[in-house]
């Protein structure tokens, strides 16, 4: 169950890294201008590409925390998020991304 789980870790890294990192996806998400965090420009469109799911409501930050990653939304109004493992140029670093135990996925 754990490798399952790991590959679909995987899997929805790659998708995201792919999404972020690609100039004709900018218009979806794209990375900030110091590469240590993301924006995500269309909500709907990221979920449905990234996520894959609809999305009912703009709140990225809910289902990036569903899916149990630890990132974190940069400032109060954008739709930026950052994680210290999920950086431009440095795709290697997606591995150490943990997945937040269900305790603490319950306190959000």
């Amino acid at each position: 169950m754990l490798g399952i789980e790991r590959n679909s870790d995987e899997a929805f890294f790659t998708r995201l890294y792919n999404t972020v990192d690609n100039p004709a996806t900018d218009s979806i998400a794209s990375w900030s201008q110091s590469g240590k965090s993301f924006i995500v420009w269309n909500p709907v469109e990221f979920a449905r590409r990234v996520l894959l799911c609809s999305l009912l409501s703009p709140s990225i930050r809910s289902i990036l925390c569903i899916y149990g990653y630890e990132f974190r939304k940069v400032g109060y109004e954008s739709n930026e998020y950052a994680n210290d493992n999920f950086v431009r140029g440095q795709p290697e670093l997606m591995k150490n991304i943990p997945r937040q135990d269900s305790s603490s996925q319950s306190r959000m």
